[in-house]
């Protein structure tokens, strides 16, 4: 599949109404599924409203190491959207930090999946979060079921190291 570089994620925030982050160059991805973004902006702190974003550029890029391309969720029929988020501040990152955010599925559900977030700079917790998407026809905005195929593929997500997989 084709690399999700800044600029596609940034057009894909844009097209999806999230908030584009200050500044955001994605690092490559490792088996774990964890992905960096060197956070850079006027102030000496990322403002809290920023980590949307960047749990959205960590997803999108999670969708493509499962998926091969976060197309495919298109191309399954769906929308993935964000019906609910927790986030949880832990300690602030600063300028130039890099802040690696590694994604785990929780729960997949029949018309949803939950996903949580952790994020690092260095060894240090900065954030910790939970998002609930839900699966949604693009024509009527109904709820629709996670198609099989795009569901024997989201169970590739790492897990939590204790956790049993997604319901």
């Amino acid at each position: 599949g084709r690399g999700l570089g800044p600029d596609r994620v940034r057009a894909h925030l844009r097209r999806t109404g999230v908030p584009e982050p200050d500044s955001l160059e994605l690092r490559g991805t490792v088996p774990a599924g964890e992905f960096r973004a060197r956070l850079r902006r006027a102030h000496a702190f990322v403002h809290a409203t920023r980590y949307g974003a960047f749990f959205e550029a960590a997803m999108i890029e999670a969708m493509r190491l499962v998926l091969g391309s976060y197309d495919e969720i298109i191309k399954s029929g769906i929308f993935l959207v964000v019906a609910e988020i927790n986030i949880r501040y832990l300690s602030p990152a600063r300028v130039d930090d890099l802040l690696a955010i590694t994604v785990f599925l929780r729960k997949l559900g029949t018309t949803s999946m939950v996903v949580d977030f952790d994020g690092r700079v260095a060894d240090r917790s900065v954030v910790t979060a939970w998002v609930r998407y839900v699966t949604l026809a693009p024509n009527t905005g109904e709820k629709v079921p996670i198609t099989d195929t795009l569901r024997s593929r989201l169970h590739n997500m790492p897990r939590r190291p204790n956790d049993s997989g997604p319901d």
